[in-house]
């Protein structure tokens, strides 16, 4: 072969090389851009979601403090009535004290009328009509007899009246202390009606913020939903990104088109959620989950206390090309990986405790890629696994060989 024919192959070995560098440095970039984005606006809706069940544990404090109210409410309101119903039972024995006090006026007025006519007749007629009936008598006895009838007929006048009199006064004083009664009763009314209205009052305010801390939720939930939409548009953007780079010949591992489980230790009957919808472990929503969750014993788990020291390797499924590598241990996937197999084939590997490959890295079929963890929005230790193709994500049991 001539030397111009090699140097014309190294060219151009050399311009596809840089070319594909430059390709990948460029998907690289801007996947990581589109990563970076999606963990702001994960970290976002985390932020957003926190405040909304804090305003949730607001409006059942609330809730709890408006039952209290009205139950206490209902008893003032109890109060109030009861305190009315006395005061008409006061009411009503005043009345029937100023009916009793005119009627023992009237009889006494009646007997006094009654004992002053005998006086005065007496008094016109001197004592002569009662020696008569005295000096009547037909014998000693007698005399003594009428002598005893007619003080006793004068005392008993006397008696009589003083006896209407006490009666009176005692009315008057009955009287008096049931009117007593109801100005205590009036007080009391007052200061129970004010204390309504400030549990009325107390209950209203309560009511106000009830209803606004409604509307901060409704407000928070919309702007949870917003970001819910602006994560998928970017999780769109990705696997575009990843399906452009997929249909690159971009030099990977060799790939068998079937994909291995990846993590060999702990098979599926470590599957801590499927795929498919679910309730979300941190948001409470119901929402669809893109892959697999593996579970792993605290005990393999290099962040835990009781870690025993042998961590739990995460492989590749197939032989590819590592195409990101990395992310943010506080939010979203935390570290992940992800290994483009071409024909539109990528998995990816997320809440990550270590990354052992790099960025544009080849790996083979089974080649460690990290190990198990749980950073990002995790509840655990696991590996969240996720088969997609042409960019859409599927059912990873579907490719399990």
């Amino acid at each position: 072969m001539s030397k111009g024919k090699l140097k014309l192959i190294f060219v151009t070995a050399l311009v596809l090389l840089l070319a594909f560098t430059t390709i990948g440095s460029v998907w690289a970039n801007e996947l990581d851009d589109k990563r970076d984005e999606l963990d702001s606006i994960e970290e976002q809706r985390k932020e957003a979601d926190q405040k909304r069940r804090a305003l949730q544990g607001d409006i059942s404090a609330i809730q709890a403090e408006i039952a209290r109210l009205d139950n206490q409410l209902v008893q003032q309101r109890a109060k109030v009535r009861g305190i009315n119903d006395e005061i008409r039972e006061t009411e009503r024995a005043i009345t029937l004290k100023e009916q009793e006090i005119i009627e023992t006026e009237e009889y006494l007025e009646e007997q006094t009328g009654y004992f002053e006519s005998r006086m005065r007749a007496m008094y016109q007629r001197g004592n002569v009509g009662y020696l008569e009936v005295l000096f009547s008598a037909t014998n000693f006895s007698d005399f003594l007899s009428r002598f005893h009838f007619l003080r006793t007929m004068l005392e008993d006048d006397v008696k009589l009246v003083e006896e209407i009199k006490e009666k009176k006064e005692f009315l008057e004083f009955e009287k008096l202390e049931q009117e007593k009664r109801k100005s205590r009763l009036v007080v009391l009314r007052a200061d129970a009606v004010k204390a309504q209205s400030q549990i009325e009052a107390d209950m209203l305010e309560q009511q106000k913020l009830n209803e606004q801390l409604h509307r901060d939720v409704q407000h928070t939930q919309a702007y949870i939903n917003e970001l819910e939409k602006a994560s998928q548009q970017v999780e769109r953007q990705i696997r575009e990104i990843l399906e452009r780079q997929a249909n690159q010949n971009v030099s990977r591992g060799e790939a068998t088109g079937n994909l291995a489980w990846p993590v060999p230790e702990y098979g599926a009957g470590w599957i801590t959620s499927p795929y498919g919808w679910r309730t979300h472990p941190i948001s409470g929503n119901r929402a669809f989950h893109n892959g697999i969750d593996i579970g792993i014993p605290r005990t393999r788990w290099e962040a835990s206390p009781t870690f025993n020291g042998s961590a739990v390797n995460i492989v590749s499924a197939d032989g590819g090309v590592v195409i990101f590598a990395g992310g943010n241990a506080a939010s979203g996937y935390g570290r992940y990986v992800i290994v483009d197999h071409g024909n539109g084939v990528a998995t990816l590997y997320a809440h990550m405790h270590r990354v052992t490959v790099q960025q544009g890295q080849a790996v083979a079929r089974g080649q460690a890629l990290g190990t198990v963890g749980s950073t990002g929005n995790s509840t655990g230790p696991h590996l969240h696994y996720e088969v997609r193709v042409n960019g859409q994500h599927t059912n990873p049991m579907t490719h399990y060989r």
